[in-house]
């Protein structure tokens, strides 16, 4: 937790790394911490932002590569399917794969 909350606080890119090899370290461990959930709901919602904002058109392959390893890492390290709809992990899942669809379909269509 503690290199979440540091990570949360700096966004440095270290961090970051750390923080997701924590993830995979501990899959499901945290599940049911509200703490833990809302730093990584944000976690997740940042990551999801920087790279939407980094993906210009000759980006947008990268985008999709990285908003997948990021639903890859919500699946790998919370039970998705059992959680409330209105729960945040739940909802950052859907936030984050209707986000890669659109990019999945804007790469389609070239547009």
């Amino acid at each position: 937790m503690s290199a979440f909350n540091k990570f949360s606080q700096t966004r440095d890119a270290k961090k970051l790394e750390e923080v997701l090899a924590l993830f995979e370290k501990y899959q499901h461990k945290y599940q049911g911490q509200t703490d833990f959930e809302a730093l990584f709901s944000e976690l997740t919602r940042r990551y999801a932002q920087d790279v939407l904002a980094q993906s210009g058109e000759p980006g947008v392959r990268r985008g999709i590569e990285e908003l997948e390893g990021i639903q890859k890492r919500l699946e790998k390290n919370f039970d998705i399917e059992t959680l409330p709809k209105d729960h945040i992990i739940a909802k950052e899942y859907e936030d984050v794969t209707e986000l890669l669809n659109r990019m999945k379909s804007r790469d389609e269509t070239g547009s």
